[in-house]
């Protein structure tokens, strides 16, 4: 196994204490280009107006072709060429829009990389949504403020949504029930929070899309990519379908619209059309899970692709709800003017005991938006 960290020249710890004492943005970028273990995304900011993104780790550079995912023969042939230069590293300083986003999105067009980086990727919808609601903001004339970046954590607006919104229109649907969601739907702003009913559906409907490819590859495909290429207009005598649908025994075009009138039978007939935050909840367990007075539950808004992501969804047998078991881990933010107190916000609490009264005391906190001062004036010298 070839691993960064395996190397004698890794100074992650080097890194680390460094990152910690730096005061400007050399001192940190400096410390960031010692990271070998680890592969992150680092923002910086500071009091001066310097802004920073900056991938950060050794990506080593392969043969071609070598893509990193399976093992490999080890007579030397499949060695590592070397690694990434630091200053090919993806970065950005100041950069003349004012702002930076990461979200977890690809690093720019890969391809036009000094060696692409090979890894899985989250579209980047979260990322274009936060661009946007940055830019609207700008765009208005006003200040970004903490106000404003508590929106922007909190946002559960799916780009997903109007990115599939021609598929959702070509629907070839018959029952009078399924015609009538699928008007519905359309009329929907795509925000899915805690109260929403149309969420439910959408979510449901996209999942059965991305199933499509069970039968074929033995896994679904969560690409909203390749379901615009797939169901946005899809020809219903089957025409050019992606072999995919074929699997079912379906053209593309009856799939979708089998997939939606599942959707409308199971949440409409069967559950009652509910809200998104009864079947849609945070699940935090304690380890052990026993006793099970220990484990949390929270009704959670978004889905995966939102900036308030609700990140990794599992389905437990006996449970009638989807258990979010990856989400926002801590929400930040920090105004570096020093007018407004650092904001923070972690779920559960401070403590790891559940006899204790810090056990969950941040958790109705975390899942209503709200925030902690970090004051740091009143801290004695």
């Amino acid at each position: 196994v070839t691993y960064p960290g395996f190397n004698d020249t890794d100074s992650s710890i080097v890194a680390l204490i460094d990152s910690n004492i730096g005061t400007n943005l050399d001192e940190f970028r400096n410390a960031m280009s010692k990271w070998w273990s680890l592969l992150f995304n680092a923002a910086y900011g500071d009091k001066e107006g310097n802004i920073l993104f900056q991938a950060v780790g050794a990506i080593p550079i392969r043969q071609s072709n070598d893509f990193g995912y399976l093992p490999k023969i080890g007579d030397g042939s499949s060695d590592w060429i070397g690694i990434t230069a630091w200053e090919d590293m993806p970065h950005s300083i100041n950069p003349p829009d004012g702002y930076v986003v990461t979200a977890n999105n690809p690093l720019g067009k890969l391809q036009q990389l000094s060696h692409p980086f090979e890894g899985t990727y989250v579209p980047g919808f979260r990322a274009q949504r936060i661009i946007d609601l940055i830019l609207d903001e700008i765009n208005s004339g006003n200040l970004i403020t903490v106000d404003y970046m508590k929106q922007i954590q909190g946002d559960v607006t799916d780009l997903v949504f109007s990115y599939l919104y021609t598929a959702i229109e070509n629907l070839q649907v018959s029952n009078p029930t399924d015609i009538e969601y699928k008007q519905k739907l359309l009329a929907w702003d795509g925000v899915e929070s805690t109260t929403s009913t149309m969420a439910p559906i959408f979510d449901s409907w996209l999942y059965c899309l991305y199933n499509v490819t069970f039968y074929e590859i033995g896994s679904d495909t969560r690409n909203p990519y390749l379901m615009k290429q797939w169901f946005s207009n899809p020809n219903p005598s089957g025409t050019g379908d992606d072999i995919s649908c074929s699997y079912w025994n379906q053209t593309c075009s009856q799939y979708a619209a089998s997939c939606f009138s599942s959707s409308v039978n199971y949440y409409v007939e069967e559950l009652g059309l509910p809200e998104w935050g009864s079947i849609h909840q945070g699940f935090f367990l304690h380890i052990p899970p026993l006793p099970l007075r220990w484990n949390r539950l929270v009704p959670v808004g978004g889905s995966k692709y939102v900036p308030n992501a609700a990140t990794f969804t599992v389905t437990v047998p006996g449970i009638p709800f989807e258990a979010i078991v990856g989400g926002p881990s801590v929400r930040l933010i920090s105004d570096l003017s020093g007018t407004t107190p650092t904001q923070l916000i972690m779920p559960m609490g401070e403590s790891g005991n559940p006899k204790s009264s810090h056990y969950d005391d941040m958790l109705s906190m975390w899942a209503n938006l709200q925030y902690l001062n970090l004051d740091w004036t009143t801290i004695e010298q």
